[in-house]
């Protein structure tokens, strides 16, 4: 086998790693960013309800 050969595998080896790894930290943080969005968007559901029980809360007071 020539080096220009084994160069040529050596090439489409990295270039196929470079794919798997480039898929795999996209998956990673797509997970991530879901998770995130998803636990920001629960505590901002427990602040709103926090928030509309003071609001029923004051009102009964007045």
């Amino acid at each position: 086998m020539s080096s220009g050969s084994v160069c040529r595998l050596v090439e489409k080896y990295n270039d196929k790693m470079k794919e798997v790894l480039n898929d795999e930290l996209t998956y990673y943080l797509n997970k991530t960013i879901k998770e995130w969005v998803y636990n920001i968007n629960y505590e901002l559901e427990k602040v709103e309800k926090n928030l509309k029980a003071r609001q029923e809360q004051e009102k009964r007071m007045a």
